[in-house]
């Protein structure tokens, strides 16, 4: 019978000397943490997304109510608290900025990042754990979602925990000195059964689903199911939520049944949501979202199938992670709303297995002469766009100066760590630095694009002309339109004059709506409802969009000046007979809390669409 050769074998190296991996991997890791946050607040909030969940989290802040999120002061049970409040808390430490609200998301990913490298040593070994957490600092999905203001990386975090707590309790060692009660695998278990409520708490059910589909086959098949279904840490879970669910009930009559009902089952076996997707959806996303690193994988593994398979028999750790990929995967595949950030915690899984490979340094070569054609491939194709060779989509005028800038650099760097990386193939710890290149200075060499992509989705620049004309008593009213990120800026409620509940981007509020005027929900009102108010001259500043000239004639009939037009929104101020004056605080007025209503019967409006489950 074949045998496999151990893990990690030793490396032979000076006995006075640290290996290249142990001189280089740490400093590129925190090199590529620290350029994770680089600039984290030097762009604009866009809407809708990350001008909502801001929007909220100020409120929030604001009201000193944590348990019941709002917009627009109403309620908004779309999204559970957790994440909301990490962004309210981040507001009272650092003010209503930008890097405040992005701040969690960060946090989030360098504690996933950390989790994944102590994990990974533990079991492993530092010449694994390394490489793993590198992966994990530079993949494009870890980048992407660490630097929004939205709630995927604080849900990875959660659900990776709980994953990984679960592995623990099912493989603790079991000896004769334990208690029957309590050992060491009960710890683990109320470890993961506590992350999997916190996640939960930051977005709901799908914390629960993915830790124990992947768990309980595993616990299964090594015969340690209660390992899995342990009684404290269900009892600590239900403590958790059970208080929770039950104010909120109390508060909002049918939330159970919308959160349960609605936002989960209905978005999972419906195409209620408008998110559909063919059943290979997510491979790409897969791939793509940890690009270099899976190609550099598959080319390892590829070539040696029929040695992963014997080890799937006789590694437990290489079963789970297989697990952990292909399950969630699968579950994810066949619900009908698809979103490529559904699949962020299967990175962390291909980033241990990435760091497995790594460390075995066998065939590595190959894996890394596949990760550098796949920037090789890239930077071709940014050269083409640079140099007009390639048809791309139109840009603003604005935007193609910089873009172009964007494109060479892209290019230049894409093109030069694939060279690099190929040439290096035979020193591993070489061409790991050399492929981590991109994506490591991606911040800095799409920062200034970014920064002028999100001028042109966000409201800052309208912000900055309403707000010398705010002061106490003076309300924001939008026709027929609402951007979050407006609200943010204000640092109070924009108020919606439309029909179109849509408008607000939530379920809820599309189905529960109880009716024009009732309480707690008088920031909304019908269509037409600004017209009286500004005729009769009420301190109201009025928000438009420029297709709305119908509007934007009756305002001017009123004498209200013109305080900011671009291509996107118009604002008009107080009648001259009312002059504002500049705002003579920098303290935000106070959102107050809105009286909570009995839910209502389903409103005729559309679902409307939020970034995640």
């Amino acid at each position: 019978m074949t045998v496999d050769p151990p893990l990690l074998a030793p490396m032979p190296s000076h006995p006075n000397r640290r290996s290249w991996d142990e001189k280089l991997l740490p400093g590129l890791v925190l090199v590529a943490l620290a350029m994770l946050g680089w600039n984290l607040g030097g762009a604009d909030l866009i809407d809708p997304d990350e001008g909502r969940n801001a929007a909220i989290a100020l409120e929030m802040s604001q009201s000193g109510s944590w348990l019941l999120p709002t917009l627009a002061a109403v309620p908004f049970p779309d999204k559970p608290l957790l994440y909301f409040a990490s962004g309210a808390l981040s507001i009272d430490l650092l003010g209503p900025t930008e890097l405040a609200v992005r701040l969690p998301s960060l946090l989030a990913t360098f504690a996933l990042v950390g989790l994944i490298g102590w994990f990974t040593i533990s079991t492993l070994g530092s010449r694994a754990g390394w490489p793993a957490m590198l992966v994990m600092a530079t993949a494009p999905l870890s980048i992407a979602y660490s630097r929004i203001v939205i709630f995927d990386a604080m849900l990875s975090f959660f659900v990776v925990a709980a994953l990984i707590a679960f592995f623990k309790a099912i493989e603790a060692p079991r000896t004769s000195q334990d208690s029957r009660r309590w050992n060491r695998s009960s710890t683990w278990s109320v470890v993961a059964w506590l992350a999997m409520a916190l996640g939960i708490l930051t977005k709901g059910p799908v914390a629960l689903a993915v830790p124990l589909i992947v768990a309980l086959p595993f616990a299964f098949w090594r015969r340690r199911i209660l390992a899995v279904l342990n009684p404290f840490g269900g009892l600590i879970f239900v403590g958790i939520l059970v208080p929770w669910l039950w104010a909120t009930e109390l508060r909002l009559p049918g939330f159970l049944h919308y959160a349960l009902v609605t936002e989960t089952w209905e978005r999972l076996t419906t195409d209620s949501m408008q998110r559909t997707g063919p059943p290979w959806y997510y491979l790409p996303y897969l791939i793509g979202g940890a690009l270099p690193w899976s190609l550099v994988l598959l080319g390892v593994s590829l070539s040696k199938f029929e040695g992963w398979r014997r080890r799937l028999a006789r590694d437990p750790q290489l079963v789970y992670l297989t697990l952990w990929i292909v399950v969630p995967l699968l579950f994810f595949s066949l619900s009908h709303s698809k979103r490529p950030h559904y699949i962020l915690p299967l990175i962390p899984a291909l980033a241990i297995l990435f760091g497995r490979a790594w460390a075995r340094r066998e065939r590595l070569a190959r894996g890394v002469r596949w990760g550098a054609s796949a920037w090789l491939f890239f930077g071709t194709l940014f050269l083409a766009a640079a140099a007009g060779w390639l048809p791309i989509h139109r840009m603003d005028a604005h935007l193609q100066s910089t873009a172009l800038a964007t494109a060479w650099l892209l290019a230049l760097t894409c093109l030069g760590s694939g060279l690099a990386a190929w040439i290096w193939c035979r020193r591993p710890p070489v061409a790991l630095a050399l492929l981590a290149v991109p994506m490591i200075s991606l911040p800095i060499v799409i920062g200034p694009l970014l920064s002028l992509v999100s001028e042109g989705r966000s409201t800052r620049e309208l912000s900055v002309a309403l707000t010398p004309h705010l002061t106490d008593g003076i309300r924001v009213v939008g026709i027929e339109t609402f951007s979050p990120s407006l609200e943010f800026y204000l640092g109070q409620p924009v108020e919606i004059s439309s029909n179109d509940l849509g408008l607000l981007r939530s379920n809820y509020v599309a189905r529960a709506h109880p009716g024009w005027g009732s309480p707690g929900w008088e920031t909304l009102t019908p269509s037409n409802s600004w017209i009286g108010p500004a005729r009769d001259c009420a301190p109201a500043l009025f928000v438009l969009q420029v297709k709305s000239q119908s509007a934007r004639a009756a305002l001017e009939a009123t004498g209200r000046p013109l305080l900011f037009e671009s291509d996107r929104f118009l604002a008009f101020g107080t009648c001259p007979e009312q002059p504002a004056q500049s705002v003579s605080s920098s303290t935000p007025p106070t959102v107050m809390s809105p009286a909570m209503v009995p839910l209502a019967g389903s409103s005729p409006s559309p679902n409307f669409q939020s970034e995640t489950p």
